[in-house]
């Protein structure tokens, strides 16, 4: 499930310079792993018996937590100088 509020992210958290020298990405790759921590939260809370209201209410939840996870480590990245994607 894709938040519609949200930007999509690009995937790729290694970039290749012009030199040809790898570089982390280390908002892409905390995003990425957030993001699938998350998904494996909402995959879990869909195979349980909760009712459709208390899913919809649980998934949101979820997705505004580990959304704000990801807010705190990008203002925590920017404040020591990484360039941070601000999408």
């Amino acid at each position: 499930m894709v938040d519609k509020n949200k930007k999509e992210v690009e995937q790729n958290y290694v970039h290749v310079d012009e030199t040809g020298e790898k570089k982390l990405l280390l908002d892409v790759f905390f995003t990425v792993i957030v993001q699938k921590c998350m998904g494996k939260a909402l995959d879990e809370a869909r195979i349980s018996p909760m009712p459709d209201r208390q899913l919809t209410q649980f998934c949101k939840t979820i997705k505004d937590h580990h959304y704000q996870i990801l807010d705190f480590a990008k203002r925590i990245l920017k404040e020591f100088g990484y360039d941070v994607n601000d999408k």
